[in-house]
């Protein structure tokens, strides 16, 4: 080699250890909370939510239920919700949960090239739903460059820490309470009840493939936003056709489930008291817990 080829093969290798260093560092200062927020230990062990108080009566049946936040998110257990959400949840948006720590590689790697080099659509966002589940539970929304510039970076260390502390049932299960449904219909629970008008773990498959297609874009693929419903319909025969495509059901179970016309199912939409019932003493109960 001449000394020009040293030299240049020097200086990529200088810039190439540079980088990594300035990578490793910028990842320390995030995960250390020195640059932008990450929650204490203790709040990572014990994520605190805000779930709905429930009114029951003595025989079981739900009066009602309070939210100061007004999600009305309620809780629910991972063997209360239909296996079907869940693999249509997993099939639609990491494919690869069961086997990545936090963090997709080929996801990103696909992700960045697609979107980032080609620009096209189609590439996805590369975000794991551990990921995801870190920005609906630590990632306030920013509306400065800086903030955008390190929100992914910082949501890449939560997700690595909450793989470290929880079980992948734990996560999905965390994850299906948290997302929003459009409205007031947070969680999945919730969203199962007023759309459906039955609980998470009854859902069929057509309507398991429908609630996994809205938390992409809630307000917008809302069954109760008729302008939305063609793109709402094609978004669940999609995510039947993924959830054919990696074996999760069969050919005839996907084309029995497209047949389903499931927007007829859809409960009308209510206001936040009408289906409660004995709204008197619900109100009453719930002016006394507020005092």
């Amino acid at each position: 080699m001449s000394k020009l080829t040293n030299k240049i093969v020097r200086i990529l290798w200088t810039v190439f250890i540079a980088g990594w260093a300035v990578i490793g560092i910028l990842f320390l200062f995030i995960a250390t909370g020195m640059i932008g927020y990450m929650p204490p230990i203790e709040h990572l062990q014990n994520p605190i939510d805000k779930y709905a108080s429930q009114l029951i009566s003595a025989d079981g049946k739900v009066f009602g239920s309070y939210a100061h936040s007004g999600d009305n998110r309620i809780y629910t257990r991972y063997n209360e919700i239909s296996p079907d959400l869940i693999k249509a949840l997993i099939a639609t948006e990491d494919v690869r949960f069961r086997k990545h720590s936090g963090i997709d590689s080929k996801g990103l790697f696909r992700a960045v090239v697609k979107r980032g080099i080609l620009n096209q659509k189609s590439g996805g966002g590369g975000s794991t739903i551990t990921q995801q589940l870190a920005k609906l539970l630590y990632s306030p929304r920013t509306e400065t460059k800086l903030g955008r510039l390190f929100q992914k970076p910082i949501e890449w260390v939560i997700a690595v820490k909450l793989e470290r502390f929880y079980t992948k049932e734990e996560i999905i299960t965390m994850y299906l309470n948290e997302s929003p449904y459009g409205g007031r219909r947070n969680g999945v629970e919730s969203a199962a009840q007023a759309y459906f008008k039955k609980s998470a773990k009854d859902l069929t498959l057509a309507e398991s493939a429908l609630l996994a297609s809205i938390p992409n874009n809630p307000s917008y693929l809302s069954p109760y936003n008729t302008a939305a419903n063609k793109a709402l319909i094609a978004r669940q025969q999609k995510t039947l056709d993924v959830m054919e495509k990696m074996g999760y059901i069969t050919a005839e179970q996907a084309e029995e489930a497209k047949k389903v016309n499931i927007l007829d199912e859809i409960q009308p939409e209510v206001s936040r008291y009408t289906d409660i019932k004995a709204p008197h003493f619900v109100l009453e109960v719930k002016r006394q817990l507020e005092a």
